[in-house]
């Protein structure tokens, strides 16, 4: 109980049990119909090259838009928890996903965000938010882990590509 190594590892990272158990997106690779299962921006498409995707074979891409967006709503309920198990304040939710951007002299801007929602679907507080760093050479595991605050009933999640330099939202996410 005193260890200062005990809940230290990044929760982001445990690929030690197949992901569908644990993963509550719908399509999170986007393999399955492309954007399938994702409320994105009109000119997003599931990309498959230039880059590789980081699984499997396709990736989101925002496209020609300033500011460029998939985003899921899960219903906790629905996927098995009960009020009690959401409302024991024992429970904590990670997310995010490996983050890439296109090699150019200022980088476009990819974040992710999770908003908590109550039974209504009305935001608990803000929305946490996690930034790339940028890298255009390699996948940027963005995330975070959060506790689940008391009334939670859903969890929105979404991933963001603002523009820097040019007319296209060069940051693509996967998985």
């Amino acid at each position: 109980f005193s260890s200062p190594t005990i809940d230290a590892g990044d929760a982001r990272t445990d690929e030690s049990h197949p992901l569908v158990t644990s993963n509550l997106l719908s399509n999170p690779s986007f393999e399955t119909g492309g954007l399938a299962g994702w409320t994105t921006n009109a000119l997003a498409v599931a990309r498959t090259s230039n880059p590789t995707a980081f699984n499997g074979t396709a990736y989101f891409y925002a496209g020609a838009i300033p500011l460029g967006f998939a985003e899921q709503t899960v219903n906790l309920v629905n996927a098995g928890f009960t009020p009690a198990q959401l409302d024991g304040q024992d429970l904590v939710a990670v997310f995010g996903g490996p983050v890439r951007a296109a090699s150019e002299t200022l980088p476009d801007r990819g974040a992710v965000f999770m908003t908590f929602l109550d039974g209504a679907g009305n935001p608990i507080g803000t929305a946490f938010e996690s930034r790339s760093s940028n890298p255009s050479d390699r996948w940027d595991l963005t995330g975070d882990r959060v506790h689940v605050p008391l009334g939670t009933r859903s969890i929105r999640f979404r991933f963001q590509a603002a523009i820097s330099t040019g007319s296209t939202a060069h940051r693509y996410f996967d998985n």
